[in-house]
């Protein structure tokens, strides 16, 4: 498959061209700096121009590895734009995953704390937008406590991806530490509380459109929304994975009654963020109204964080949001990254592999993109889902046919050291290289099948609904350390 051309890039894109990426030489002694922490990982697929997009993904990301490289600097590594020497709350959110699978548990938990921490009353429950590479705060965006930028999707993805990486990682810290838990409770309770003007439990704030009196949304492009779609998103998973938490911390009726408030949240957005008159999800609210046209993050967001439901108003609206993004001019590529998890999110894979390629084609420096990209392969075209804490996953293959078979090696999933593979859509491999107990593999297929076959034997599917409302058959495999098992669809 020929390598389809670089996008043109924008505004946050163009500034990296000042650094190039990284120039070849600093690019090497970064890489070998940070190679010690990270794991093997390693991708192999029928696909060359993959393989090359994650060869170059890993060897970017760990180029940003700031651990080490001053006595000074807290365990981090870059994340926001290369002529500012920080890392920023919006990136790190996307990019703890892709650390995570380079090795760089240290250093997610170090900034995710740090951020955390920030989170004060005297902030109203914000935490601060950017922090230098020794942990202080980035004067750039931080005036004073009632002067510093912040932007409400943010303060919800940090609870989010916390959580995800406790599932990642199986790490107790993520659930147990006093100020991450502290951050997690007052980002759902007092951050709403004090930002919830109209009393309807959704998080918002005072429309003046200044990122330093703090917005409703990442699109800063100056709009006075009061309540936003990727806000509202945001706000709904970070209750499902503060609900995870609770149960990981034995309080099953407080994540009974957390599950609650975020159906309670997912069923007003369904009744209020809705416009009959325009046949689409509103994407926010402003003084005078709903709004039903293109916002970029705050469009998308919604079904990305999948607060919409599955159905015809789901479908129409990622068509509508691939339609407007397809016929805009190129805008920030940080933006683009979060497309193809929109679209994989709902089964689309030809819609999320376009973008992927999108994102991985351009080769742009700017953090978010190479650790993204390696996500993207993970939890996207490998459809995995974690649960390091029981030695658990599950895996759902979602290549499109660009991509007919594809292997991620070496992936870290708690202590143990795992390879998956999937050729086509019905056959799964995984292989337990290493780990401190057996684990239990849930092989997940597209469709209804009666039966799976496991290493040769014939099994009776269980037939699921997943989130997005796709019919799945599963079986469930245990593999011994040292062990491999192959699930293959049998019709």
């Amino acid at each position: 498959m020929g390598r389809t051309a670089a996008p043109a890039l924008s505004r946050r894109a163009l500034l990296m061209a000042t650094a190039g990426g990284l120039a070849a030489g600093a690019l090497a002694t970064r890489t070998a700096r940070a190679q010690s922490a990270a794991p093997a990982l390693a991708v192999t697929s029928a696909n060359a121009d993959l393989v090359a997009d994650f060869a170059w993904a890993r060897d970017q990301a760990l180029a940003w590895v700031q651990t080490g490289k001053d006595p000074s600097y807290i365990p981090s590594y870059w994340a926001g734009l290369t002529n500012r020497p920080a890392f920023y709350s919006r990136d790190v959110a996307h990019q703890a995953l892709g650390a995570h699978l380079l090795g760089l548990d240290l250093e997610n938990r170090s900034m995710l704390a740090t951020f955390a921490a920030s989170a004060t009353e005297a902030r109203l429950w914000y935490p601060l937008w950017s922090f230098a590479f020794d942990g202080s705060i980035y004067r750039l965006d931080y005036r004073g406590d009632t002067n510093f930028v912040r932007e409400i999707p943010a303060v919800f993805e940090l609870t989010q991806k916390g959580v995800e990486q406790y599932l990642w990682t199986g790490d107790r810290a993520y659930v147990d530490d006093p100020t991450l838990w502290a951050y997690y409770t007052n980002s759902l309770d007092a951050f709403v509380t004090s930002h919830d003007r109209n009393g309807n439990g959704v998080a918002d704030e005072a429309g003046t459109g200044n990122i330093f009196q703090g917005v409703a949304t990442y699109n800063e492009g100056g709009e006075k929304l009061l309540e936003a779609g990727d806000a509202i998103g945001s706000q709904y998973q970070a209750l499902l994975a503060y609900a995870t938490a609770q149960k990981a911390r034995n309080d099953p009726a407080g994540a009974a009654a957390t599950l609650q408030r975020a159906a309670d949240l997912r069923s007003h957005f369904e009744a209020t963020w809705w416009s009959a008159s325009a046949g689409r999800y509103i994407r926010g609210f402003n003084a005078t109204g709903p709004l039903t046209d293109f916002g970029k993050e705050n469009s998308w967001f919604m079904p990305m964080k999948g607060i919409t439901a599955p159905g015809p108003r789901t479908d129409d609206y990622l068509d509508f949001v691939d339609d407007s993004v397809t016929a805009l001019p190129p805008f920030n590529i940080e933006a683009y990254t979060y497309l193809p998890e929109t679209f994989f999110r709902w089964g689309r894979l030809d819609q999320a592999w376009k973008w992927l390629r999108y994102v991985a084609d351009s080769r742009a420096g700017y953090p978010e993109v190479s650790y993204t990209v390696i996500g993207n392969i993970a939890e996207g075209l490998l459809g995995i889902r974690p649960n390091a804490p029981a030695a658990a996953l599950s895996t759902l293959p979602n290549l499109p046919s660009a991509v007919p078979w594809l292997e991620m090696d070496h992936i870290p999933l708690g202590g143990h050291d795992l390879a998956v593979r999937h050729d086509g859509a019905a056959s799964s491999t995984v292989t337990h290289h290493a780990g401190p107990r057996a684990l239990k593999w849930t092989a997940r297929f597209a469709g209804e099948h009666p039966s799976v076959r496991v290493n040769g034997r014939l099994l009776p599917s269980t037939i699921v609904t997943d989130e997005s409302g796709r019919t799945l058959s599963q079986a469930v495999a245990t593999i011994p350390a040292g062990g491999q098992a192959t699930a293959e669809v049998a019709d």
